[in-house]
């Protein structure tokens, strides 16, 4: 959870301290009535003490520690939330965090950690938040989490993992979100995520994946966000996501995707937002993008699709956008955008259609901006005016914005 959620918790805390005076305030920090301690600047190389007995929040930022020596948050039992971040900071001692039995939320962002200690988490068993990003960590283990039963969110994204073994989140069967975004991951075991059964996001965008084992996403069967942009995934599991029926958001740019299966979206009911730009995907099947009745938004620019079929979209009832732009299409099929009534914007710019029939859309009725900008004059190409005229009477002026076309602007006036 974010630090804020914390922060309003301390304030509900406030009227416990407000008759708790602060003595002993370190001079290098800031010491506030809410109960919150800050510690900032160059100048400290080591934690400031004594720190506030009654404090429940401590930032430590932007300074030149390189090391928590054992113990040195001894006299503050009360924190709740601890955040550690943009120091020079490379070791941490085995029980640097004991006596924090309170904590809820840990942040050792931005910092230069390359080993985790095991027993580093001791007793921290009321952690909620646990934050280690942007550091420079090669390797997580399974004793490294195994008590944190109540964690419910864990960020690693931005360190040096290769590999994440069987087990390291066996035990953490509370969280909700959970970061391996850039990384250096290159595979996953088919069994890493199955006991994350209450997962709601999980990213792994950044990495070096070149495909995901059938099974692999099983076990999260309230997961909502996917993140798997930006890796070398060349192919997709027919079934990879057949247990993800909660998911709402799914990122899969920017990967080598060449072909998708029949039926790799068809259990996906809530999906609302859909990447698949900057892939090279030549062709889409009919029937390939559904049923999906609540996707919104799909993405497709940066391929090498060259038509679209009839009925291509026609499953995707609610779709609002879609956005075609800098592929290879020089043929749209009649029928190809059927049962896209709800679509406010289309974007057809950077493609190579010389010849285009504006009846193909005929059918939608809500549509707002249409984008046709070309890097050459069409040979047969309707005048805005008539496009404007295909797109239905229930298009009018009131909220269809304009038409793009091949470098000039059209409004209706």
């Amino acid at each position: 959870m974010p630090l804020k959620y914390y922060l309003l918790l301390l304030v509900g805390c406030q009227a416990w301290t407000a008759g708790l005076a602060y003595y002993g305030c370190p001079s290098e920090c800031t010491c506030s009535r809410a109960s919150q301690v800050e510690c900032t600047g160059a100048r400290i190389v080591a934690v400031p003490t004594p720190l506030p007995w009654n404090a429940m929040s401590l930032q430590i930022l932007n300074t030149h520690i390189t090391e928590l020596t054992e113990s040195p948050f001894l006299n503050v039992s009360a924190l709740i939330a601890l955040r550690i971040e943009k120091n020079e900071l490379s070791h941490i001692v085995p029980g640097a965090f004991r006596n924090l039995g309170s904590l809820r939320y840990l942040s050792l962002a931005n910092n230069k950690l390359q080993v985790l200690p095991i027993g580093l988490f001791q007793g921290l068993n009321n952690l909620e938040s646990l934050l280690l990003s942007s550091n420079q960590l090669v390797q997580i283990q399974p004793a490294h989490f195994s008590q944190f039963s109540n964690l419910k969110e864990l960020q690693l994204h931005g360190n040096h993992l290769e590999y994440v073994p069987d087990g390291v989140f066996d035990h953490l069967v509370g969280l909700t979100k959970l970061n391996l975004g850039k990384n250096s991951l290159t595979h996953l075991s088919p069994r890493i995520f199955q006991r994350l059964g209450n997962l709601q996001v999980l990213r792994l965008y950044e990495n070096r994946l070149s495909e995901i084992p059938m099974g692999t996403f099983d076990g999260c069967g309230n997961l909502q966000e996917l993140a798997l942009q930006q890796n070398q995934i060349g192919m997709l599991s027919p079934g990879l996501f057949h247990n993800n029926r909660n998911l709402q958001r799914l990122y899969l740019s920017n990967n080598h995707i060449s072909q998708l299966p029949p039926g790799i979206f068809m259990q996906l009911p809530q999906l609302n937002r859909l990447t698949l730009f900057g892939n090279s995907l030549k062709e889409l099947s009919p029937g390939v993008f559904g049923p999906m009745h609540n996707l919104r938004e799909l993405w497709l620019y940066d391929n090498h699709i060259t038509s679209l079929p009839d009925n291509v979209f026609s499953n995707l009832r609610q779709l609002q956008v879609l956005i075609l732009s800098r592929n290879q299409i020089n043929y749209i099929s009649p029928d190809a955008f059927n049962g896209l009534a709800e679509l406010r914007e289309l974007s057809l710019h950077t493609n190579a259609l010389q010849e285009l029939d504006g009846s193909v859309f005929r059918m939608l009725v809500n549509l707002q901006n249409i984008s046709f900008l070309t890097s050459s004059p069409p040979t047969s190409f309707p005048a805005p005016t008539a496009l404007l005229a295909s797109v239905d009477s229930v298009t009018t002026p009131a909220h269809f914005v304009g038409i793009v076309l091949h470098g000039d602007s059209f409004s209706p006036k």
